[in-house]
């Protein structure tokens, strides 16, 4: 029987093979390893618009085929010099080279075959204005304790903990910030050193993160900081801008801090002493 790449997508695997499997909602709502496992091939498969794309999305690995086949659609591509528009009308193929962000505006129901080598593909939330995302500042804040956790030395320290966490969370401008199911940051450890501790969080702009570090009870642990951490040498906070919806891993921040460290600050990693502007581009 013939295969409708609707209901079935093809796989044409790096060693010239094929295999067909469940598409649709099937395929989509498979666990992400196994999502992952697709995306080291061509992926063939085909999707019926009738709505613009709700994301922004690039593919690291490879170059994207997407073939209309009827209707009507606008494709929006962010090059370095600026959005890029390309409309389909009845029938076209657009190719997206491997690390452009693009999205597609849908003027009326349309079929679109595509071609992607899918792995590594991110994904960030469409905006009314495109080419102009929200941005929202992430930051990553890196102490050595002077003693574990239970430790005499750091228990003035854990005891606040609660505390200032919730001040965070009911802070104007407070988005989002990494913790266990119980509510723990510091349970999370990136390094082998055990008494390394991060806090990692996300604010929806610079000002809100200054007045909860410098203007609430916060600033209290800020000045006594030298009583439970050892001094760093090289910086231990740094702060970059994420697309809105972005929720920053601990290895991610890591990389910030280690860029902040070698090359000073930049676009894509700085402090409060040289903050950089949100991004006017809308690429990361």
């Amino acid at each position: 029987m013939p295969i409708d790449p609707a209901l079935e997508y093809i796989l044409l695997g790096k060693n010239g093979a094929t295999a067909v499997v469940d598409g649709g909602e099937k395929f989509w709502s498979l666990p992400p390893g196994q999502l992952e496992k697709f995306g080291h091939g061509w992926l063939v498969s085909e999707f019926t618009c009738t709505e613009d794309w709700p994301n922004w999305e690039v593919h690291p690995e490879g170059d994207e085929l997407v073939y209309v086949l009827e209707g009507d659609v606008e494709f929006l591509l962010e090059q370095p010099e600026g959005l890029q528009r390309i409309r389909v009308q009845g029938r076209g193929l657009v190719i997206v080279h491997r690390g452009l962000w693009h999205t597609a505006r849908v003027h009326s129901p349309s079929r679109l075959l595509h071609i992607t080598m899918g792995a590594g593909t991110r994904q960030r939330p469409a905006f009314a204005e495109p080419g102009v995302p929200a941005w929202e500042l992430a930051q990553l804040n890196v102490g050595l304790m002077k003693g574990p956790k239970d430790s005499p030395v750091m228990a003035e320290f854990v005891a606040s903990l609660d505390r200032i966490n919730a001040i965070a969370d009911a802070s104007p401008g407070f988005v989002w910030r990494l913790q266990t199911e119980e509510g723990d940051a510091t349970a999370i450890r990136p390094c082998t050193d055990a008494n390394v501790i991060v806090n990692l969080s996300v604010w929806q702009d610079l000002e809100s993160l200054r007045r909860y570090v410098y203007e609430s009870e916060h600033l209290q642990l800020v000045r006594r900081r030298k009583e439970w951490f050892e001094r760093m040498d090289q910086a231990f906070q740094v702060l970059w801008w994420v697309p809105k919806g972005h929720r920053p891993t601990v290895e991610e921040a890591m990389e910030r801090l280690e860029l902040l460290r070698r090359i000073g600050p930049s676009a894509e990693a700085f402090d409060f002493r040289y903050p950089h502007p949100v991004p006017a581009s809308g690429a990361p």
